[in-house]
This record gives structure tokens, sequence and C-alpha cells, in this order.
């Protein structure tokens, strides 16, 4: 069954600070920057700026699971929060997607973010962005993004094999490494 991304979620900008984010070590809040999102989609959370403002409202607050999306760059791709960080929020132009808890659907965090990445919705991100340089997604494209939903259990399938091939590619890259350094230095021994 297909659900429009807002029948499924709760989708919301990043707060809007208005001026340059300046760390601050006391800060109440850590906030994720786009800097934050490498480009293989990870979320590094161990060099967030921290700050302190009376804007952060309850509903700013991420948690362990809510995925966050750029809408704007070349890479539309989203990162899911993989740990539990008090206090977290997100700065715009970054957007939130959360799971609603009212919900008569079930629906896993994972499979939204693994889905996101596929081309059915980088085709549709691609069809739908604005700008010709820097392509941007608005909340309201991204709400209206059609998401199958399968049962539960299919849901998990789909992580888990996700998350195997996602080892197995990182376990075939450090191979490769490790063949290349070996065969370099049998080289070497050659030569000399």
């Amino acid at each position: 069954m297909n659900f429009k991304l807002n029948e499924i979620t709760i989708i919301q900008s990043g707060v809007s600070l208005k001026t340059r984010i300046q760390n601050d070590p006391a800060g109440e809040y850590p906030v994720i920057l786009m800097k934050d999102l490498s480009s293989e989609n990870i979320l590094k959370t161990d060099s967030l700026f921290r700050i302190s403002t009376d804007k952060i409202k309850q509903h700013h607050i991420l948690k362990k699971g809510d995925i966050v999306f750029r809408s704007r760059g070349e890479n539309l791709h989203p990162a899911i929060i993989n740990d539990d960080i008090g206090n977290l929020v997100l700065a715009s132009p970054l957007i939130s997607i959360s799971i609603k808890k009212d919900n008569n659907v079930s629906v896993l965090p994972e499979y939204i973010h693994w889905y996101l990445q596929q081309k059915p919705a980088q085709q549709y991100f691609q069809k739908v962005s604005e700008g010709s340089l820097l392509r941007m997604i608005s909340v309201q494209q991204l709400s209206n993004i059609a998401i199958p939903v399968p049962s539960l259990e299919k849901q998990e399938l789909v992580v888990e094999i996700s998350h195997l091939i996602d080892k197995e590619l990182k376990i075939i890259e450090t191979l490769s490494l490790k063949r290349k350094l070996l065969t370099n230095a049998l080289l070497f021994k050659v030569i000399w």
C-alpha cells in the first residue's frame, strides 16, 4: 500500500537561527549542521556544535530513529540518527522526518531511510527539485513523495538485507585496499 510521506511521518524544517552558528561548548543544544552529514550519508556526531537559544521548542528535539534530510545540494540523500543524544536539534536548511506515533500504519524509520535513497525516490527528487545549479527540495515536495509500505516483516527483511549489503561492501573495500598494499610491497621487492 502506498502512502504520502506526510501521512506516516512528521516532516519539519530545521530551526532557523538567522545568524552564523558559533560553537558554544557550554550550550544546551547539540545542533546538526550540513557539515555533519558525510558524503556517504552518515551523521557524524562526534563534532557537533552546541548552541544556547530560546528558539528551541519541544517539537524541535530529535531522537534516535529520526531521519535527517538534506534539502539542498547535489546529494539529496537522508541520514538516520542512530544514537540517543539529549536535546539534539537540526538547523535549517536540513529537514527532519519522524515516524508518527498515532499511526494506524506500522513503519520502521530504517525502512523510510532506505527507501528515500532508492532510485524511485531519487527520480522523484530530480523531477520536483528546484534550481539548476543548486537543487532544492521543499518540505511540501518531500511530504508528497509516495512511499510503498509493505508489512512490518517485509520492512525488517529489507532493512536487514540492506545492512548486510553495506557491510559486505565495506569488507570488499577493505580487502581491495589490503590487496593493493600487498601487491605494491611485492612489486618493491621485485625492483630492489
